[in-house]
């Protein structure tokens, strides 16, 4: 299979889990697909914008499950190695990073600073449905992520995409909040 350049790259992280918890967590959170993302990669298709999904939650060797001890922590999906691979064959301008539930926030940042060593001019851009509430702890616990989306983020990330790749600022794009300089800034009613 040939792995082709793209410009926006739609990432959902691998699942870490902690000692012992494998087994009794499996079913959290990797019943399905990430559904959130296939709606954003479809919205922006529908625009005219290509968009490329990487489930890192799959990207593995599937006989590491079978061979695991459940008393060990454990990453279902890519390798940091994998996912760097990965990034630099895909060579995107965007990463768009899924974070729908509060318990996977850190494997989300731990995602961002490795997006970021792998090449700091990416733009990350976080979202989810913990996103808006927790949006001052997440600029404040990952500096590597410079933009979230605050609401629904169809409309938002297409208008995102198209002022990046056309080298305009954020400044009156609703409902997100960017990292700058020294300080964030925060969009809309979220």
């Amino acid at each position: 299979m040939k792995i082709e350049k793209t410009d926006i790259l739609l990432a959902y992280p691998p699942e870490d889990f902690s000692q012992g918890g494998f087994h009794k967590d499996f079913h959290h959170g990797v019943g399905g697909p990430p559904l959130g993302l296939l709606y954003l990669a479809s919205y922006l298709r529908a625009k005219g914008i290509s968009a490329r999904i990487y489930d890192a939650r799959v990207d593995f060797d599937f006989s590491k499950i079978l061979n695991h001890q459940s008393d060990a922590s454990f990453r279902l999906g890519a390798t940091d190695e994998l996912i760097t691979e990965r990034i630099k064959t895909f060579k995107p301008k965007i990463i768009g990073v899924s974070c729908p539930f509060i318990v996977r926030l850190q494997q989300c940042f731990d995602f961002c600073n490795l997006v970021k060593k792998i090449d700091p001019n990416i733009l990350v851009v976080m979202g989810g449905s913990s996103c808006s509430a927790l949006k001052t702890e997440i600029f404040e616990r990952c500096q590597d992520i410079d933009v979230i989306v605050l609401v629904e983020g169809e409309e938002v990330f297409h208008e995102l995409v198209q002022r990046y790749l056309q080298g305009e600022n954020f400044d009156n794009i609703p409902s997100i909040a960017y990292r700058r300089v020294w300080f964030c800034s925060f969009r809309g009613d979220a």
